[in-house]
């Protein structure tokens, strides 16, 4: 199985910590977001393909001497197809098999992961509040679930097979940025036998402060972290 990692978001919404650093470096507790999980990663892939854009080339500084740099492989977002589909059409030259494509602006565990690669086309989902849903999605302009009645969030994770990358990718409503989710929607819609959801029981994301500090108040470490 391939293995895709989205590193290149800008983090508007965690500026200032995101002005001189990209998002997946900000530091939560004694590590930077994403050395969590290239460390969650690392023994089940024999490569992992980071796709990075902002600020790229302090993430790739970042691992140039980690114990992680002899699976990793950076590749730059093509500046003419932005977001989440963008970034994982970036990297379809590396894409061979069934893959993990999966954000580092979140926190996940070892069993969801687990769930969710043992069934091919299915994503990783988790039930929420309707508070922190619409704490999630307060500043978010383009969502297909945050006007809805469904409280729960989408959770950066998706276990797809290698023929969606001949999928065409939807854009974002009201942007000029191509989105995974509304590709996997719209997929969705003319077939929905296709994908599996995969319900996560851990799960934090951290793209704003409110998300951060939530993090740092309520997710419990293992003690080798």
């Amino acid at each position: 199985m391939n293995c895709i990692v989205l590193a290149g978001g800008r983090g508007i919404r965690l500026s200032p910590l995101t002005d001189d650093i990209p998002k997946p470096l900000i530091q939560f507790k004694n590590k930077s977001l994403i050395d969590y999980l290239i460390g969650m990663l690392y023994d089940k892939f024999e490569k992992i393909i980071v796709v990075v854009d902002y600020l790229a080339f302090k993430v790739q500084e970042h691992f140039s001497n980690s114990k992680f740099a002899d699976k990793l492989v950076f590749v730059q977002q093509d500046p003419n197809i932005r977001g989440t589909m963008g970034a994982l059409l970036s990297a379809k030259h590396y894409i061979t098999q069934n893959f993990l494509v999966i954000c580092s602006d979140n926190f996940y565990d070892q069993s969801d992961l687990k769930k969710l690669l043992s069934q091919p086309n299915s994503f990783l989902i988790k039930r929420v509040t309707t508070d922190i849903k619409q704490e999630h999605y307060k500043n978010a302009k383009y969502s297909l679930l945050k006007n809805s009645d469904w409280n729960y969030l989408e959770a950066g994770a998706w276990h797809l097979e290698k023929e969606f990358m001949d999928i065409d990718p939807v854009l974002v409503n009201g942007s000029n940025e191509f989105g995974i989710p509304q590709t996997i929607f719209t997929d969705y819609q003319k077939d929905n036998s296709k994908y599996k959801i995969v319900f996560a029981d851990y799960w934090f994301p951290v793209g704003t402060h409110w998300e951060l500090d939530y993090a740092n108040a309520n997710l419990k470490l293992p003690p080798n972290d």
